[in-house]
């Protein structure tokens, strides 16, 4: 939200008396984040320029100290200089993290330097562009030297809420006292979204991090991760939500038979409401029990609200997993489905465990080569029960097609009543007790 175009868009009028409101705005967005919660500490009106200050803490914090504060200093004349040069438009604003605030050891680390400053301008169209410049880092003591490159990245964001960004975090590397080094290359970022609603998006996020090395003569291990991608993707559909995460390592040179490691999970079917809703609730439950140091009943049954207002029926989710060695590949998918109890909620009937089993469909495959799976320690679970009842295994390959569906487990093409099979029955009738 400190990035997206409808922040500041109130300061499209060249007038002081604009700011404020947009300052308002920008605190509400970012008040939609968890765990953390941003108040206003102070807002100086001028005629030219206004400056904010803005307390952040977590959520329910009763402590006195807030974790940082950020300073706002908002410039509204029509005509001004900022760090692109003279601009004419709406406003431009700096954003930065109050030195004060900060640890005595971190402000050093910084050898002076602000450690994130936000230049935002907001031109006439409600357009705006803001530039973000992470500093370097510097942190030695006896036990590990860190030294951060710092980064830089520029976000466009457009006055019906699309948000584009690029850039890219500079090297990392952490030396420990032994002589250990982690090394993370300088990390290239790319995002387009879309502003929903409350904190939500849609759109892509890709992150490419060229290598993560590192090596101990200490414990004789070196290991290298090349060519990885982390990525994630939303989509809205008539008020459903479809989102995916991956993360892929093309090259890997590790002491455990993997070269290449490819994972994927998707989510279908989230309701945008109950998403809101989820976020209302657990912004709820942590200001409730971040000062506790037990869950009492209620506390439990607000969680649990949290997370059932994401379900619905029609509610995917996809896990899938490819592993690769000199002996070939590992490829596994896991689906399960809520398609609930018949009700529009698809709770309203759910009152023992077979019920919410009843509700629910289980996918799973394998296709995997052998010899990729004798190299690693699958191997000991896929020639040995329960794995290998449902593992077809024909010295080429290992491979199974199962689904678990009106608490029937269908392997294979063979039928199997799981629940009289283990003698689960009596276990699942019990009801959960009080709603």
């Amino acid at each position: 939200p400190l990035v997206a175009g409808a922040s500041w868009a109130g300061t499209t009028y060249v007038s002081s008396s604009q700011t404020q409101p947009a300052y308002d705005k920008l605190l509400s967005q970012l008040n939609q984040l968890e765990s953390l919660q941003f108040v206003s500490e102070s807002y100086d009106k001028g005629f030219m320029h206004s400056t904010a200050i803005t307390k952040v803490s977590f959520v329910g914090s009763t402590d006195a100290e807030p974790l940082f504060r950020l300073k706002h200093v908002i410039d509204h004349s029509p005509v001004g200089i900022d760090n692109s040069g003279a601009r004419v438009g709406a406003n431009s604003v700096v954003t930065t993290i109050v030195m004060d605030s900060m640890s005595p050891e971190l402000a050093a680390a910084l050898a002076g330097q602000e450690p994130a400053t936000l230049h935002t301008r907001v031109d006439l169209s409600g357009q705006t562009v803001n530039e973000l410049e992470l500093a370097s880092l510097y942190i030695a003591d006896d036990k590990a030297t860190v030294e951060f490159g710092g980064g830089n990245f520029q976000f466009v964001s457009d006055p019906d809420g699309r948000v584009r960004a690029h850039g890219a975090t500079r090297a990392l590397t952490v030396t420990g006292a032994d002589g250990s080094t982690m090394v993370m290359a300088e990390s290239p970022l790319n995002l387009d979204l879309k502003y929903i609603s409350k904190g939500l998006y849609s759109g892509s996020i890709d992150w490419s991090i060229p290598e993560i090395s590192a090596a101990s003569a200490q414990f004789g291990t070196n290991f290298s991760l090349r060519d990885i991608n982390v990525a994630s993707t939303t989509e809205l559909n008539d008020d459903h939500v479809r989102t995916g995460f991956s993360f892929n390592v093309g090259d890997l040179d590790v002491p455990v038979p993997v070269n290449s490691l490819n994972w994927s999970f998707l989510m279908a079917g989230l309701p945008v409401d109950g998403i809101i809703k989820y976020q209302e609730l657990s912004n709820e439950f942590m200001s409730q029990t971040l000062s506790q140091d037990t869950l009492s009943d209620k506390d439990v049954k607000l969680m649990l609200e949290a997370y059932k207002a994401m379900v619905a029926p029609g509610l995917t989710a996809k896990n899938t997993l490819n592993v690769g060695n000199d002996g070939g590949d590992i490829d596994t998918e896991l689906t399960v489905s809520f398609r609930g109890d018949g009700s529009q909620s698809g709770f309203d009937y759910i009152n023992t465990m077979r019920d919410f089993l009843s509700a629910i469909q289980i996918e799973a495959k394998v296709d995997a080569d052998a010899e990729a799976v004798n190299m690693t320690p699958l191997a000991m679970f896929a020639y040995t029960p329960p794995a290998s009842n449902f593992l077809i295994n024909d010295g080429v390959t290992f491979s199974a097609n199962l689904a678990f569906q009106d608490m029937i487990l269908y392997a294979n093409g063979e039928t199997h009543d799981v629940i009289e099979q283990f003698g689960l029955a009596e276990m699942l009738d019990a009801p959960f007790g009080a709603n």
